[in-house]
């Protein structure tokens, strides 16, 4: 099928009006399989160089229309259709891994999310052009990663507008806390030659990364458990 962007937007017009018929159901599919070889393309190229890289599921149709609700942005233009993750051990070796990747893939453009988090999230995200797709390569340490999977958990459990800032503000408060202590983490656990670091820092840095991931391991098991209860709760 030729998808021309007048044909895309088309449906992207439908998908934020949420008026979809069966048949742009039908539509979505096909077009989220038009990225389905560029992302295994991507995915194997980072693996070479990687430990840890998942493939991201493919963006769910209430994902798409939700951003193109929020986001004053035409279909063709979304850049996450598809897209797959890079998971790295901290701040230093996620620094590298932006200043690798463009020697190993076309770059088209880099949202680092560090600096300015959404929503507390924080990660760098670069879009990458194979086959002429578009590819988002998330690249996230382990604890960006382990936030991003509280904050997505929540908003699976009690409202999907607090991954993106909305819902209640005590959970708002609450992820926004682990967010800054998640850079602070990160500050200081940067190499010396990154930082202007003081002497016993390094002390500084194990102990509050320590007491964070005993802070979330606790979170994520209650999570987890909670999680567990209301499924069952769903079923007949």
């Amino acid at each position: 099928m030729t998808w021309s962007k007048t044909r895309i937007d088309q449906l992207g017009i439908r998908l934020r009006a949420s008026s979809v018929t069966p048949e742009d159901l039908e539509l979505l599919d096909e077009y989220r399989l038009e990225f389905s070889n560029a992302c295994i393309q991507v995915t194997n190229v980072l693996e070479q160089h990687f430990v840890r890289v998942t493939a991201r599921s493919a963006k769910s149709t209430r994902s798409i229309a939700e951003k193109l609700q929020r986001e004053s942005i035409r279909f063709s233009q979304m850049q996450d259709v598809a897209g797959c993750r890079v998971i790295v051990d901290g701040a230093g070796s996620q620094d590298d891994a932006v200043q690798l990747i463009p020697k190993l893939l076309e770059v088209r453009s880099v949202v680092d999310r560090r600096m300015d988090p959404s929503a507390g999230y924080r990660a760098v995200h670069l879009v990458v052009v194979k086959e002429s797709r578009l590819v988002e390569v998330q690249i996230r340490t382990l604890l960006q990663d382990r936030w991003a999977g509280i904050s997505e958990t929540l908003a699976y459990m009690l409202d999907p507008k607090i991954k993106y800032g909305g819902g209640s503000t005590l959970i708002t408060a609450m992820l926004g806390r682990y967010s800054r202590l998640v850079a602070k983490v990160e500050e200081l656990d940067q190499p010396l030659e990154r930082r202007s670091a003081k002497q016993g820092v390094d002390t500084e840095a194990a102990g509050l990364r320590s007491a964070l991931l005993a802070q979330i391991e606790t979170l994520e098991k209650a999570l987890l458990n909670q999680r567990g209860k209301s499924e069952d709760e769903r079923q007949p």
